[in-house]
């Protein structure tokens, strides 16, 4: 008897699959693959360049919001429902629109990895916002951490006021954004189901990117018309692949294979366009991912203590 599950008791039964389930070794495979598909969306941006930045950032979402839509209605998980925090949702969904355009905008104008590694700053910033707004505690390593990675990053933007100076400081905001919106999921996390968090994300995002799209809509070819489709997918495919992690194995254990995204880049950009860093960036790049590996370690100690 195929009997559907309501949403009621979902997140109860959430909580024992995580802890039933805790496989180590495949959690750590889908966060590979979500770092995979991401590099591979950056690809796909990247061959739509020349279409108006909206157009990239709309059908992402667009593609993304019927994915999560589907999800939806498949499982019966409710769209709205009473007692949901719709503020939140509305606030996650603006914020992780401008972390999207900003992103996008520097994986057209930087190296691959530069971008990647900017965008991976985002961690940091969680970190911070989670002190400030979530009154959740870091100590004094991660702090070091924190630190170590913004020296990273001075090293790839390098503020020498040429032409990669804006697109550098456009993925950092791209960061910022992208860290308010992920300290925004944290406090979703506890009452909202993943893909209702995803389908606000992306049907607030199609909305307010339409106007922007209707003024400068160029007619793609046929074949930026897969680009812009693969877009969408290689995103929603990445975001799903990330959740299923984190439920498959405790956040503190798979977070720092994400990094894996800054890598892939650096390979498919030296493949694909023959993208070479610098010396300076290569540093950066080294210190940053150092400064992930340094947060993960930290809060495993932390969390040691703690037990």
């Amino acid at each position: 008897m195929n009997r559907r599950i309501p949403f009621g008791i979902y997140m109860p039964m959430v909580k024992t699959v995580k802890e039933n389930m805790d496989n180590k070794p495949l959690a750590i495979i889908f966060m590979l693959l979500s770092a995979l598909s991401f590099s591979i969306m950056g690809v796909m941006v990247r061959q739509v360049s020349s279409l108006p930045l909206a157009e990239a950032v709309f059908f992402r979402n667009l593609v993304s919001t019927f994915i999560a839509f589907s999800i939806c209605i498949h499982s019966r998980i409710p769209i709205y429902r009473k007692g949901q925090n719709t503020k939140l949702l509305v606030a996650r969904s603006i914020l992780g629109l401008g972390g999207v355009i900003g992103y996008f905008y520097s994986i057209q104008n930087l190296p691959l990895a530069d971008a990647a590694v900017l965008n991976r700053m985002s961690p940091f910033f969680v970190l911070v916002f989670s002190y400030f707004f979530l009154k959740e505690r870091i100590n004094k390593l991660q702090v070091l951490a924190v630190i170590l990675a913004f020296a990273g990053i001075a090293l790839v933007i390098r503020p020498e006021f040429n032409y990669t100076v804006l697109p550098s400081m456009i993925g950092l905001g791209a960061a910022v954004f992208a860290g308010l919106a992920y300290t925004v999921v944290r406090k979703l996390s506890h009452t909202e189901h993943p893909s209702t968090i995803v389908l606000y994300f992306s049907a607030i995002s199609v909305i307010g990117t339409l106007p922007l799209l209707l003024f400068t809509f160029v007619m793609p070819t046929p074949m930026e018309w897969l680009y812009l489709l693969l877009t969408g997918v290689f995103a929603a495919g990445g975001q799903y692949a990330l959740t299923y992690s984190y439920k498959l194995a405790k956040a503190s254990e798979v977070s720092i294979y994400s990094y894996a995204t800054v890598i892939f880049s650096a390979v498919i950009g030296y493949l694909l366009w023959q993208e070479s860093l610098s010396i300076l960036s290569i540093i950066g790049i080294s210190v940053v991912l150092v400064a992930g590996y340094l947060n993960f370690r930290f809060s495993e100690k932390k969390k040691v203590l703690v037990k």
